[in-house]
């Protein structure tokens, strides 16, 4: 910070230098003194010849002025020069036209960023059109007229946990059957269980999911078939559940081999258990393989394949329209990069006529300041020359009279830089008139580029609203929006 300060008193002062020192230019008694007028006219006149009057002082008086004339002028043109470099720089032509031409940047970019997404966007939408008309197709061919039920999301993690809850929990009430039979105790008891309960559970949970529904096709062979896995789902359920208890029973009376002996009891007498527990046991596994069948069934719609066909449209549906709002989302954002560069734009514009306003200003104070030099140098001159004559006066001791003086020596004449001030006060015009078109277009402008996004929006429409009606127009383009 310190030394900026410092540089900033430099130049301060290098300022007040130059200053000073084009003042002093025509301060008459120092260039008296430095000239020494007074000694040599005095020394003229004491040496009495009329000759003597041309020696010379007058032209070195003149060109000693005009050194401090040409340096005001050289000044004068250098900061003509610079104005003139300052004023270019602050031209709005192109601004102006950039900023009025918002509308159509606009519409460029959009169509850039249309024309990169349209073979994706295209892609998305023909998926989704085959998707819609598959399911449109199945609807008609089978006559159903509900949507689609089945678990969505979470709801369908949700059910899978249930069906995870429902085997630890068979695990866990089965676990106290099975430990009285094992040596490994509880725990040997619950991991035991838990792979019998898995097996209950997940036979039931398949047959659920996957043949059942088939009960309510509309096609008698695929009905049938329905009914056929029903029974066997039952005979299943059975069949495990009252295996499970056989299978405890062997493992409870100690017998070598109670996998074996489980199986043989089963298939020679299955309803044959000899205790209350195993009967327990038996209603345990059938009450949860009946509600893991359930659940099974409830995974999906009740109608064979109509539940995948819908999920397989909206999943098109939901990638095509999540690119779409993506495509929303960005040209938006060109919208309003847009908006706000028009914005600066018009700022901007108002700042550099601003500044060239200031900047004719500075033409006339400087061109003041010459004319005020030149006026100077003049009088300095004239001031310059009557000090001389009179001190000749003063001490003339010639014998004849003080002759007449020749006249005044005139300053070379030297080109004077041109400020142009009319001419940039009609540049200048034409700069305000352009921004204050330019202002005045404004709202315009904006309303414009409001009206092409609300177009280019437009044109990404999603599924729904392109294929209501017929699902022919589903084959209509999608990206027509870069049209």
């Amino acid at each position: 910070m310190r030394l900026w300060k410092r540089l900033w008193r430099l130049l301060c002062a290098g300022r007040s230098k130059k200053q000073t020192v084009a003042i002093e230019q025509f301060a008459v008694e120092p260039i008296s003194q430095e000239l020494n007028l007074r000694c040599e006219a005095r020394r003229l006149a004491e040496a009495g010849s009329s000759a003597m009057l041309g020696s010379g002082v007058e032209a070195a008086i003149v060109a000693r002025v005009d050194k401090g004339r040409h340096v005001h002028i050289e000044n004068a043109g250098r900061r003509a020069i610079y104005l003139g470099e300052q004023l270019a720089l602050h031209d709005v032509a192109m601004l102006v036209e950039d900023a009025l031409q918002s509308e159509t940047t606009f519409a460029a970019k959009a169509d850039v960023l249309l024309d990169q997404a349209r073979p994706a966007l295209n892609l998305l939408s023909d998926r989704a059109s085959r998707a819609e008309t598959d399911l449109q197709s199945f609807r008609e061919m089978h006559g159903i007229t509900w949507s689609a039920k089945y678990p969505k999301g979470g709801q369908k993690v949700l059910h899978i946990v249930l069906v995870l809850v429902l085997v630890t929990i068979e695990a866990v009430l089965n676990s106290s059957f099975f430990a009285t039979g094992l040596d490994t105790g509880l725990i040997g008891g619950f991991l035991q269980a838990a792979v019998l309960a898995l097996l209950n559970v997940g036979v039931a949970f398949v047959f659920g999911l996957a043949l059942i529904r088939n009960v309510s096709h509309r096609k008698t062979a695929r009905k049938l078939l329905g009914i056929a896995s029903l029974v066997a789902a039952l005979l299943s359920m059975l069949g495990v559940s009252f295996a499970i208890a056989h299978f405890r029973g062997a493992l409870v009376a100690d017998l070598p081999s109670p996998e074996k002996v489980a199986l043989a009891t089963l298939l020679q007498t299955p309803f044959g258990l000899d205790d209350i527990q195993s009967w327990v046991l038996v209603c345990v596994s059938l009450f949860f393989a009946g509600f893991a069948l359930v659940e099974g069934f409830r995974m999906d719609d009740r109608y064979p394949g109509y539940g995948k066909r819908d999920r397989d449209f909206l999943a098109a549906k939901i990638a095509y329209e999540t690119r779409l709002s993506a495509m929303r989302r960005k040209i938006e954002e060109i919208k309003c990069g847009v908006t706000d560069a028009l914005d600066k734009a018009v700022s901007e514009a108002k700042a550099h006529v601003r500044y060239q306003d200031a900047n004719i200003e500075q033409r006339k104070m400087a061109q003041h300041q010459l004319d005020f030099a030149l006026t100077e140098a003049t009088q300095c001159k004239e001031a310059l020359l009557r000090i001389f004559q009179a001190e000749l006066r003063m001490h003339w001791k010639g014998h004849a009279a003080l002759p007449d003086f020749p006249p005044l020596p005139e300053f070379k004449d030297i080109p004077l830089p041109d400020f142009r001030i009319a001419e940039c006060h009609a540049t200048c015009a034409t700069q305000h008139a352009r921004v204050d078109g330019l202002i005045e277009a404004q709202p315009s402008i904006k309303a414009a580029i409001r009206t092409a996004f609300v177009r280019k929006s437009d044109g990404l429409r999603p599924i729904d609203e392109q294929y209501r009606g017929s699902v022919a127009a589903a084959c209509a383009p999608v990206a027509e929006a870069a049209a």
